[in-house]
């Protein structure tokens, strides 16, 4: 048999036409307890008290096996499992404000949340999510994700934030994506895949990371004091951006790209300082000209050794546009040293070493 929905509601109503059960008293240390499938109608904490498997079959759950349709709504799971196969864990199929979900683990599509103009805050705090996770913050919700494991084979998708950070997360196999974000922090995090975020004030720092992309028209971005484990980078650069300004890159590791190390193109008033960058296949880092133009960024202090693959063609260091500082640079057995476009700014100090 199949699990029946309960609604939690301050007034009678009919859900899909399945049963109707009484609103809930305040249950342990004044939650609202959860047992099954259910509606959540009226703000407050709510604690499920058991595991909810519906991978047998999850009947007319459209809505979400938890069905979260109310503002101002804590959903404690107790650390138990809500397992299943064709519908959400924990949705809003509406827009809510104020939604808090923590203790638990999802098997199967696991979070579906649609912030509303109001959104105040989505949270999602120590859970294990084994499907995929999409949240829209609807240009109002600050978002929170902390202290979990995200083992989806698609990224996790954020969009549309006021602000948000994810801190603390594992993401086993399918990375992060955050569109139309603002002020984004992505903090001491293990991403075994790409980290793919477009926006405004977007700062990745202090993570394990195969490979960084920032999307066209980002601005204010800092990426800082990350290990670039590129081997497993699916475009074959470290760290890319494309047509971005304010950029920061200082103190990342990158290792075994199979392109370009740091891959930028078009990218204005930039500082990429103190980054080690080791065995990229293609050039070590790559300033580039597309359709528009790479002018006053800095590429200074940086460690680059052993880059490329074919002499005269690949190189330690590649600056193309105007106006761009190189300085204090240490390249060490590169395929070939350095390739810099006329019109650019040797400040000394650089050193070749082949």
């Amino acid at each position: 048999m199949g699990r029946k929905w309960r609604i939690f509601s301050v007034s009678p109503v009919v859900f899909f036409g399945l049963a109707l059960l009484s609103t809930p008293g305040s249950g342990f240390e004044g939650h609202h307890l959860i047992n099954g499938p259910t509606v959540i109608q009226a703000s407050g904490s709510y604690l499920l008290t058991e595991d909810i498997d519906c991978s047998f079959g999850n009947g007319n759950c459209q809505d979400g096996v938890l069905s979260i349709q109310a503002d101002r709504v804590t959903l404690d799971l107790g650390h138990h499992t809500i397992n299943t196969t064709s519908c959400w864990g924990v949705k809003t199929p509406g827009a809510q404000a104020q939604i808090t979900i923590k203790n638990g683990v999802f098997v199967g599509p696991a979070v579906s949340l649609t912030a509303s103009s109001q959104g105040k805050f989505i949270i999602l705090q120590h859970v294990n999510l084994s499907g995929p996770v999409v949240i829209d913050g609807a240009n109002a919700a600050d978002i929170l994700l902390e202290d979990f494991e995200y083992k989806g084979s698609v990224a996790l998708s954020l969009t549309n934030l006021h602000s948000g950070t994810a801190r603390q997360g594992h993401f086993m196999d399918g990375g992060l994506t955050c569109t139309g974000c603002r002020s984004f922090s992505l903090l001491d995090s293990r991403v075994n895949g790409p980290v793919i975020l477009g926006g405004d004030t977007l700062e990745i720092r202090g993570n394990t990371v195969y490979a960084i992309q920032i999307s066209a028209n980002s601005s204010r971005v800092s990426v800082t004091d990350n290990r670039i484990e590129a081997w497993g980078s699916s475009t074959g650069y470290g760290i890319d951006a494309t047509s971005v300004t304010d950029l920061v890159i200082r103190g990342n590791s990158m290792f075994w790209a199979s392109s370009t190390g740091i891959h930028l193109v078009d990218v204005q008033s930039g500082i990429i300082q103190e980054n080690h960058i080791v065995a990229s296949s293609g050039d070590g880092i790559a300033l580039l000209v597309g359709s528009g133009t790479s002018e006053r960024n800095a590429v200074i202090q940086n460690y680059i050794m052993g880059n490329g693959t074919v002499a005269g063609s690949d190189y330690g260091l590649r600056i193309e546009g105007v106006d761009n500082l190189y300085q204090d640079n240490v390249l060490i057995h590169n395929v070939s040293g350095m390739n810099i476009a006329a019109g650019n700014h040797d400040g000394g100090g650089n050193v070749v070493i082949d």
